[in-house]
């Protein structure tokens, strides 16, 4: 018989149930975990874990996010704001309608914002 595998505690729990509220399938999670489907299910409920809403999120205010990206703000930055993974910031952009711009232009809309600072910052002087 294999060794039983912990129950996971910590930031494993807490990703584990992060990604089942943004609607990871349980198979996923349980492999990832390397323990059977029901094993996984049975955490995830004894945790009270729930899969959320599709186009919410009560960490993530919807107008102020996209104000920010629409301006320049890239997506790892409204991530670590939020406290969000990416996964789940492109899921509610998507959901939002809010589409999402490739890594060139992010890239550029970065240097924009730099030089947009360093500009100001010489004026302020």
């Amino acid at each position: 018989m294999p060794p039983k595998i912990p129950e996971p505690t910590g930031k494993a729990r807490t990703d584990l149930i992060t990604a089942y509220a943004t609607r990871t399938p349980v198979i996923v999670l349980a492999q990832s975990h390397g323990v059977s489907e029901a094993t996984m299910a049975k955490w995830l409920r004894s945790w009270g874990a729930t899969k959320g809403p599709v186009d919410s999120d009560p960490a993530v205010d919807r107008e102020e996010a996209t104000r920010l990206y629409k301006g320049g703000t890239s997506l790892s930055t409204l991530m670590a704001y939020y406290g969000v993974t990416r996964r789940r910031m492109e899921i509610l952009f998507d959901a939002w309608k809010t589409p999402l711009r490739s890594r060139e232009e992010a890239a550029r809309a970065a240097a924009r914002a730099r030089r947009a600072n360093q500009a100001g910052a010489v004026t302020e002087v």
